[in-house]
């Protein structure tokens, strides 16, 4: 998301430095202005670290630029710019025998990533009064993804552009509709993404042509949306029915696949995927009591095609079976609120349906097609809470007045006295939680005995919370928490070894717990001092298991601490 330079802003400047475990190191500079019709935002940064496993060093190095015009007060038109580049070692992925033996190790000391990203986008945005509002933006971006991994080196290079229209009405005043807003447009979009693997070394570099080419394609795909949206509101109650018609079309042409073009192999196609998708939502809404709101929410959703549906570099996917697109049924349903002085909460019950997910058959070692087989079915319970113990205590100042005079007059009547609210900033200690209960399962599936198995990565129970105590631009310490039950990191919820002699990596994540501490401390007004300490008790644990069976360790403990200007 841009950051816009706040009105009135004169010539701001920004720098943060931070230092940290594993040789961190990260600098962020802004300067902004927004002083007259012309405004500008100019930020820039860098971060480096050797990493905590060996072979895990990387460089990051990001930069956007904003410059807005408003020929008045009704218009903007804005030029943004965004560029980033990542050059990283690749530690590899573990076997669960080598994540106990040492989680810092590296299997693959040769691997490496780059990532290259430009992007540039043009804005426009008109009030023509009476509730109307344009917004329209035009994009470009190009992106390069390389990657060594040996015995490979892949090229990807990502061009993709396209244009997002939409108008906005604020329409009921003076009838029982007061405060609806409706919303239309639409969107036209194409990319294309080349995609090239080939033999490599470990010397090779991503710009490397020498090694044998052992895939080629040219992918593309185009996507055009319309939408709208209404929020009709009556008192306290409001309803909101939206609907999205999409359409992609999505190819990929082959040039040289280690799968097809040579003797006894099937010949290289060209398999595309047109899809027409309409969605729908309604949100339902009613405020009762003091500050308290019930609501519902229905909606469809849908994951587009990737190329690699078509045609993958890894596995042989037989042209004429594309897969279609799997769909989703989401129902919600909670109330929410802050009935009373520094307390809020949110409790709601969630169903999602997932239907035509997308399986992999096997025919033979080397036949494989993608057919959609398999409905998940996701329900369970969300909640959320904060308080605050010191609300109680805090008294805000009233607003005092002054009476009407020559030089201070507001429409004939007392005008406040400026500097109360806005600077009054009381102590507070908060209490926050956030808890998940969760069943999820197989409903259907043509893989034998896969009905009533748990998808991957679906934990009964999940909570995050913590306690901060704070006064705004002046300090805050906060100790956080994170608490996951055990899961299946496969659909299959079964063991797997990633390579021939690995020990199995057990079917479930064993639970995890994660505590961090953090503080900041403001020692003048534009001075501020900030460090924490991230897995606090310096828990082994791993999130990420692949398809293999191969893990991804977790950070274990480690600091950092920085200070960063403004003025």
């Amino acid at each position: 998301m841009t950051k816009r330079p706040p009105a009135g802003s004169t010539g701001d400047f920004y720098t943060e430095q931070l230092g940290g475990a594993y040789g961190l190191y990260t600098t962020y500079n802004v300067i902004e202005e927004a002083a007259g019709p012309l405004e500008f935002r100019l930020d820039g940064g860098y971060s480096r670290a050797d990493g905590q496993r060996d072979h895990s060093a990387y460089d990051l190095w990001q930069t956007d630029l904003y410059v807005g015009y408003r020929p008045d007060e009704h218009q903007l038109l804005a030029l943004e710019f965004h560029a980033s580049r990542f050059d990283g070692d690749d530690p590899g992925r573990l076997s669960i025998a080598q994540f106990e033996q040492n989680p810092n190790q590296s299997t693959t000391p040769f691997n490496k990533d780059w990532v290259d990203r430009y992007s540039a986008v043009l804005r426009y945005e008109r009030d023509f009064g009476d509730g109307w509002l344009f917004q329209g933006k035009g994009w470009y971006t190009h992106q390069e993804i390389d990657t060594l991994g040996l015995p490979f080196l892949v090229n990807q290079d990502f061009n993709n552009g396209g244009v997002d229209l939409r108008m906005r009405k604020n329409w009921g005043d003076g009838t029982i509709f007061q405060g609806s807003t409706l919303t239309f447009g639409g969107v036209v979009y194409h990319g294309d993404g080349p995609y090239t693997q080939r033999f490599a070394t470990p010397d090779s570099g991503r710009d490397d042509e020498t090694g044998p080419i052992r895939v080629d394609q040219d992918r593309s795909s185009d996507y055009q949306a319309i939408f709208f949206e209404n929020i009709f509101r009556l008192g306290k109650f409001h309803i909101v029915p939206s609907f999205r018609l999409d359409h992609e079309t999505v190819e990929v042409d082959e040039h040289i696949s280690p799968f097809a073009g040579g003797p006894g192999q099937r010949p290289l196609a060209s398999p595309s995927a047109d899809h027409w998708v309409p969605l729908w939502g309604i949100g339902l809404g009613n405020d009762f009591g003091d500050r308290n709101e019930t609501y519902f929410s229905a909606s469809s959703g849908w994951r587009p095609t990737r190329w690699f549906d078509l045609s993958s570099p890894f596995q042989n996917i037989a042209p004429g079976h594309p897969s279609d697109p799997f769909h989703s049924l989401d129902f919600e349903l909670g109330v929410h609120g802050a009935p009373f002085r520094g307390f809020w909460y949110d409790l709601g019950l969630f169903w999602m349906e997932f239907d035509n997910r997308t399986e992999t058959r096997q025919f033979s070692p080397t036949e494989f097609i993608i057919v959609n087989t398999g409905s998940t079915r996701h329900r369970g319970l969300e909640g959320e809470l904060s308080y605050d113990f010191l609300a109680r205590f805090q008294h805000p100042p009233v607003a005092q007045t002054v009476a009407a005079d020559e030089k201070n007059v507001i429409d004939k009547n007392p005008a406040p006295v400026p500097g109360g609210m806005e600077k009054f900033h009381p102590l507070q200690l908060i209490v926050f939680s956030n808890v998940q209960f969760l069943d999820a399962t197989f409903t259907e599936s043509d893989i034998p005995d896969q009905v009533g198995k748990t998808p991957a990565f679906a934990p009964d129970f999940l909570w995050k919370g913590g306690i901060s105590f704070r006064k705004e631009h002046c300090f805050n310490i906060m100790l956080s928490a994170v608490y996951v039950s055990e899961q299946f990191w496969s659909d299959a919820n079964t063991a797997a070894s990633p390579f021939p002699g690995a020990p199995p990596t057990p079917a479930k994540l064993p639970a995890y717990k994660v505590l961090d501490l953090s503080g900041e401390y403001y020692l003048t007004k534009n001075l501020r001092v900030f460090g924490g300490i991230s897995n606090l008790t310096d828990e082994k644990y791993y999130s990420r298991v692949f398809f293999n069976g191969s893990i991804e360790p977790a950070p274990r403990l480690s600091g950092y601490a920085g200070l960063s200007l403004a003025f």
